[in-house]
């Protein structure tokens, strides 16, 4: 490379040295990114030779460089002394750089009257209505630019741009898929392609030309805001705080890149830091309905519920989306405030989806109303038929509704559909338990004992329905016994193992149990009946009655229960 230049040095002190190798030094520097050498040289080429074509050249670099007025001050300059349609060219571009539109216009109509054939003046002519929004007097310029140029990659680019921007994607992309190995890694190539593949829902594929477009333009905040909302959408939450960081460097005050890292930092759980970004962009824009929604959510989680109500309600009233309204209802449900979230869930009618008719169940289940309640979980489950999570709170209303057979035959359907869930079984095991089908619900338990020999609920469930169902409690207590050795603790089991003790009569084992049932957990109903029961057996009426009382207490739905207490204190 040294000798390279020697010879070029040495080329420009010779006597009667042509343009040629001022030019190819001039682009070597601009090749080494050296802009002030490589205008010095074309400035010396000019004095040495008067030729104008090395200032065209400095106005060049310098319209690439973004350096208008100069631009402007060597083309101006060159016009009248330099013939070819590149003055034009370059002379609108340093204009149109400067904002004097009309005299841009004017300078590149004046090239098409000298050349009208040219494409470069045809294509700038349409590179400037189509940058203007003129779409129609754009597309006329192209395609008489293409007549004349039909393989130039760059007009081709622009052409098929516009045509995307036209609706006409498929077009678009089928030219764009033509050049792409000529034209890979071109900014607007890389942006149209990007564009294209989101709007058919192939968000990696525009994410991966989007990455393109930044390559050869990082420092664009559209781009980087771009990047950070594509990220979003995609889930990638930590790319999209990245990209939306860089944009809130270069730009402090644009709205959406603030408002758009606000809900990236809000995915990842960094509330305080979104509340922070999505207040910036309330203040930039505080009519912006997006911007009031999240603020919703993140004060739902700090537990501000009224700032929460607050914000979605601007947000309903800016723009009443779905969405918007569904979230309304969630706080009003947090805030147990059933009926008013019934009433705004029936006005949203058919934009009513199956998340709405899950809370439409959720407030009526709130209620109490217990029927309306399966009715909406249904409605929910039948519009969403894959959501597992609806079929599963259909199954526990039908059990809490005491319609066990309606229960059984929707887990049987279930378990045909997802034939892995070990869930599914274990409840259907149980259901079979509690209707006294101890056959099938053995069989069920031994399956799963069989799969993991480890689930110590299992074990524990299996020897509690085979004691209470009038089976072998010799064999249940051995069942509990290897639920209690894989977790010795569990009050739920020392309870089970309490009660069968209790059914074998053996009250005094049994209050052991069932006493570190109680000091474990002192709010489980079943637990404390028990102990009261077995404090009957032991003779000690009135701490029992304690024990069957707060039972009761706890769960008033207990009319058995209720029928005892009364029995025993009559006696």
């Amino acid at each position: 490379m040294i000798g390279f230049l020697a010879t070029l040095v040495f080329l420009l002190s010779s006597p009667g040295a042509e343009s040629d190798e001022y030019i190819l030094l001039s682009d070597y520097y601009l090749e080494s990114g050296q802009v002030d050498s490589a205008i010095g040289v074309l400035r010396e080429a000019f004095s040495e030779t008067g030729r104008y074509e090395f200032l065209l050249k400095i106005a060049e670099i310098l319209v690439d460089r973004g350096e208008y007025e100069k631009a402007l001050s060597y083309t101006d300059r060159c016009l009248g002394k330099i013939e070819g349609p590149e003055v034009y060219r370059l002379h609108a571009l340093a204009l149109y750089g400067l904002k004097r539109r009309k005299d841009a216009f004017r300078t590149v109509k004046a090239g098409l009257r000298k050349y009208p054939e040219n494409p470069s003046l045809l294509h700038l002519l349409g590179n400037l209505y189509d940058i203007e929004e003129n779409r129609k007097k754009a597309l006329k310029y192209y395609i008489k630019a293409l007549e004349r140029a039909p393989d130039s990659a760059g007009l081709l680019v622009d052409y098929a741009a516009l045509l995307y921007r036209n609706g006409q994607s498929d077009s678009a992309l089928s030219i764009l898929e033509k050049i792409y190995d000529r034209v890979e890694g071109n900014y607007r190539a890389e942006l149209t392609l990007s564009g294209i593949y989101e709007e058919r829902g192939e968000n990696e594929r525009a994410l991966e030309h989007l990455e393109k477009a930044y390559s050869a333009n990082p420092m664009s905040v559209p781009l980087l805001v771009k990047l950070g909302q594509l990220n979003i959408d995609l889930g990638h939450y930590e790319e999209a705080i990245k990209y939306l960081s860089m944009a809130r460097t270069l730009a402090p005050l644009h709205a959406d890149a603030r408002r758009l890292l606000g809900i990236a930092l809000y995915r990842v759980g960094e509330r305080d830091e979104a509340l922070d970004e999505e207040l910036v962009a309330l203040y930039l824009t505080p009519r912006n309905s997006e911007v009031h929604y999240y603020l919703a959510r993140i004060f739902a989680e700090l537990r501000a519920d009224s700032l929460a109500l607050k914000h979605v309600r601007k947000a309903i009233k800016l723009k009443p989306r779905p969405e918007y309204r569904l979230f309304e209802a969630y706080l009003l449900i947090s805030g147990e405030r059933f009926r008013e979230a019934i009433r705004k869930l029936k006005s949203m009618k058919k934009d009513l989806n199956p998340v709405g008719y899950y809370m439409l169940g959720t407030a009526y289940f709130g209620l109490k109303k217990y029927n309306d309640a399966l009715k909406y979980f249904r409605k929910a489950s039948e519009l969403d038929p894959d959501n597992y999570g609806y079929k599963k709170t259909v199954v526990d209303l039908l059990e809490r509704l005491g319609r066990k057979e309606e229960a059984i035959d929707l887990l049987v359907k279930l378990s045909e559909l997802y034939p892995d869930s070990t869930e599914l079984r274990f409840r259907l095991a149980m259901l079979y338990a509690e209707k006294g089908e101890m056959v099938r619900a053995e069989s069920l338990f031994a399956l799963l004992a069989r799969e993991d020999s480890t689930d110590a609920a299992v074990y524990n469930n299996w020897g509690y329905f085979l004691a209470t169902k009038g089976g072998d409690l010799d064999s249940a207590r051995k069942l509990v016994e290897k639920a209690l050795d894989l977790e010795p603790e569990n009050p739920l089991y020392l309870d089970s193992m309490g009660w069968i003790y209790y059914l074998q009569g053996d009250y005094g084992r049994a209050f052991d149990y069932l006493k570190r049932a109680v000091e474990k957990r002192n709010d489980d109903p079943e637990i404390l009946e028990h102990m009261g029961e077995t404090l009957l057996k032991l003779g000690k009426r009135e701490e029992a009655l304690k024990y069957l009382r707060r039972a009761l207490k706890i769960d008033p739905t207990r009319e058995e229960l209720r029928e005892k207490i009364k029995s025993y204190e009559k006696d």
